[in-house]
């Protein structure tokens, strides 16, 4: 089943001055510090860098947090650092710089055991909204949508509401991963009417160990 895709751009975000230190601290997206970041510190390690690196991926809002307070050299977002954060930055002395270091994408996904097979992008709009409440609407078995989506400090959490959703606000029924994105493979394995956005990527491993899930229904205009 072909799946269908939108982009979402990532950066990292550094405080200006980094001092050198033996251990750099590193803040915020699940997206890039799940695998990605760590990856590249051992890597980096194994050239001959002389630091080690203390990561912690809670979100993207937890990025920009954590470089105002002087708790993280590095931060990591989903997402472009706000207006705001920006300004409360500078008024604790922290001049932030954003580099784009990769793209990741984000997919409809569904239970496995789930007969809809495509989905317009009106009809995701609706389901993710709660305009649109059972399966039997957009041609499912008759039942409740259960709609997943990441906690409010991610940054693809905000990325899918303006590129899915127009800026709309998710169902007020909507159900909260916990902070990690590698949670999602087990929300979706029980319930056969959930849905859920999340990486291909995530999903295609989370596929080959679980029966339940499937690939990204393809959409439709």
């Amino acid at each position: 089943m072909k799946s269908t895709i939108i982009t979402s751009l990532l950066a990292l975000a550094f405080t200006a001055g980094l001092n050198a230190q033996s251990v750099l601290r590193v803040r915020g997206s699940d997206t890039l510090g799940a695998k990605l970041v760590p990856q590249w510190a051992e890597q980096f390690k194994k050239q001959g860098g002389g630091v080690s690196f203390d990561i912690a991926a809670e979100g993207s809002s937890t990025a920009f947090t954590n470089l105002a307070a002087g708790t993280a050299e590095i931060g990591m977002s989903s997402r472009k650092v706000k207006d705001d954060e920006r300004t409360f930055a500078k008024t604790k002395g922290v001049f932030l710089t954003e580099h784009e270091v990769a793209w990741d994408m984000i997919a409809v996904v569904v239970n496995k055991n789930n007969p809809v097979t495509n989905l317009t992008k009106k009809q995701i709009a609706g389901i993710f909204t709660g305009a649109i409440k059972d399966w039997s609407e957009v041609g499912g078995t008759p039942g409740p949508i259960s709609v997943y989506t990441r906690n409010t400090s991610s940054g693809t959490y905000k990325d899918w509401q303006s590129l899915a959703m127009k800026g709309k606000d998710y169902a007020p029924a909507a159900r909260r991963w916990l902070a990690t994105s590698r949670s999602c493979p087990k929300r979706l394995a029980t319930p056969v009417a959930s849905v859920t956005w999340a990486s291909p990527t995530l999903m295609a491993k989370a596929s080959k160990r679980s029966p339940l899930m499937a690939p990204p229904p393809p959409l439709r205009t």
